[in-house]
């Protein structure tokens, strides 16, 4: 008797655990980034911009790794948006012009002075009324590499 006693106790317990943690999420609403990597070459920090359907710059957002940005949820309203990533752009590296997405502008420092690559890429999202949305960017190297 006190064999299947224990066992309820314990189903109940583990039942009881399952329902507080099942629907964590259903209330949430926003956007989930990540990075689709093309490169071999590693990424260390993430530049992300975000402009709405008139193209004016909704968010601008720094992440120290493609792992920051993909726990991040981005609280937009719904609407259609354009996302700018550019990865390792930190020292030799710098950026212009964030009026719009034509206009913006990456630009290298001292071409000398880069021990990493810098990466970018854009996608097309649309952020709905409820639930989460999903964006996945791929990304390329801002610029070419030469090797003779």
């Amino acid at each position: 008797m006190k064999t299947a006693n224990k066992i309820i106790l314990v189903g109940g317990m583990l039942l009881s655990l399952l329902s507080c943690t099942r629907y964590v999420h259903d209330s949430e609403r926003g956007l989930a980034v990540s990075l689709k990597e093309a490169v071999e070459d590693g990424v260390q920090s993430v530049h992300l911009y975000i402009f709405d359907s008139e193209g004016t710059l909704s968010l601008e957002r720094d992440y120290s790794s493609p792992q920051s940005l993909g726990h991040d949820l981005i609280n937009l309203k719904a609407g259609s948006y354009k996302i700018i990533a550019v990865t390792n752009m930190a020292g030799a590296f710098t950026q212009a012009g964030t009026a719009s997405p034509e206009n913006l502008l990456l630009m290298m420092k001292d071409a000398s002075s880069s021990p990493s690559h810098a990466h970018y890429g854009s996608c097309d999202v649309t952020v709905g009324q409820k639930g989460i949305s999903f964006a996945s960017v791929k990304i390329s190297r801002v610029f070419a590499e030469l090797q003779l």
